[in-house]
């Protein structure tokens, strides 16, 4: 590769730039005709390697004859290059390492599509998003579409990995997307999280359904336990709507203890209640009954908050102690869990990423669509997961990001 002299021309090139923008142009003008002599004198050696003979020459091993050039473009990542001399042969075709047949961008390219994609970048966006660094070059909509839609074969293998049975805790729950289906309408989605006997928190699927209902829970609990989550190490499902997934909890994981979230049963009292001077006297109490040290203290401020409010608010209190037991199955868990086990906060908090990532995406096509993003989202979490514990413990063996499994 020949090196560009900037010292011999830099007088010459200080009299003629003018401002900041020219100056970063000429240099990335440049390096663009430097990467365009290197990939030819690549696409050279490949040629060579092939017909495995030199120009002009005979031997015995010759495999081919050469056939000229054809001229090409490709998208890098400092901008198009045009007119890229592109070997040919006169029995096989030629095809080169670099880039497969009939692409038109360099991998770099496409993993800065699916980035912009992932982080919630619409496909009509991306062509915008990325003009400061190839022009008017980017890719269109369609184009990133097709990107997108490569996705599929990494969404059918993670959807189909086992999980290990080491599962301590279960979260279930749902959120809501709008999915251009029977019409424009929100359609929930079923998420499952656990956190591994050693602290490991992963997102394990997702199935979309027509409702949160019992038949649509037993559907997707049924492909976690196909994939290997049969329970032995299950102690806790975590829930929401706990009627809709007791039933499927219990058939799956008989041994594991249901657990309500503590959040929305708080949540549904003070919607239940009426603004006055009661009300933070009563969810004070209510907050004291999770902040017990033990189960049997729990029961205790449970009686004494029926005795003291029943009559002040019976519709509230009566609605709070139904079922309230069910929000007490994390005193079974070792005390440092109580925090993590008895809401699903930590699923909320990665549906508040999907709702960030997809609020600007607007209503997805059709549920494949819904699915590719909702992968990504998804791998990245637990990729970034995973970061995070191989740097608190430097001993674990790291995952490849997603975006590799795009490039191979």
């Amino acid at each position: 590769m020949q090196e560009l002299d900037f010292e011999a021309n830099i007088a010459q090139g200080l009299a003629q730039w003018k401002s900041e923008d020219e100056i970063w142009g000429d240099i990335t003008y440049a390096m663009r005709q430097v990467l365009k002599e290197m990939l030819e004198g690549l696409l050279e050696a490949e040629r060579d390697r092939l017909v495995a003979c030199s120009w002009y020459g005979r031997s015995p091993e010759r495999r081919d004859e050469r056939a000229g050039y054809r001229t090409r473009s490709i998208v890098t990542a400092l901008g198009k290059i045009s007119g890229l001399r592109v070997p040919r042969t006169r029995r096989a075709r030629f095809q080169t390492r670099l880039w497969k047949r009939y692409k038109r961008r360099a991998a770099p390219i496409e993993v800065a599509v699916m980035e912009s994609f992932v982080c919630g970048v619409a496909t009509r966006k991306v062509k915008r998003a990325l003009r400061s660094v190839l022009g008017n070059d980017g890719p269109s909509h369609q184009t990133v579409s097709r990107i997108v839609a490569g996705l599929n074969r990494s969404l059918k293998k993670w959807q189909r990995r086992p999980i290990d049975d080491d599962i301590e805790i279960l979260y279930l729950d749902g959120v809501f997307l709008r999915i251009k289906e029977r019409g424009i309408k929100k359609r929930p989605t079923l998420f499952a999280m656990g956190i591994t006997t050693d602290g490991r928190m992963r997102i394990l699927g997702f199935h979309h359904a027509w409702q949160e209902s019992a038949d649509e829970w037993h559907a997707f609990c049924q492909t976690l336990y196909e994939r290997g989550l049969k329970g032995s190490a299950l102690k806790l499902v975590v829930a929401d709507q706990a009627g809709a997934i007791a039933s499927a909890a219990s058939l799956l994981w008989p041994e594991a203890a249901l657990q309500s979230c503590v959040f929305h049963k708080m949540k549904n009292l003070v919607g239940g209640l009426r603004r006055g001077p009661l009300k933070k006297a009563i969810i004070a109490d209510a907050k004291a009954i999770y902040r017990a040290s033990s189960r049997a203290q729990a029961i205790k401020r449970i009686a004494l908050f029926r005795k003291r409010w029943a009559r002040a608010c019976p519709a509230a209190v009566r609605n709070f102690i139904k079922n309230i037991d069910l929000t007490l199955s994390y005193f079974s868990m070792p005390k440092h869990m109580w925090t993590r086990a008895r809401t699903t906060n930590p699923l909320e908090r990665f549906f508040e990423e999907v709702r960030r990532r997809t609020r600007t995406m607007g209503a997805f096509r059709d549920r494949q669509s819904a699915s590719r993003i909702l992968y990504a989202i998804a791998d990245t979490y637990n990729q970034n997961r995973e970061q995070d514990e191989a740097r608190e413990h430097p001993d674990k063996t790291k995952l490849n990001h997603f975006r590799t499994l795009l490039v191979a």
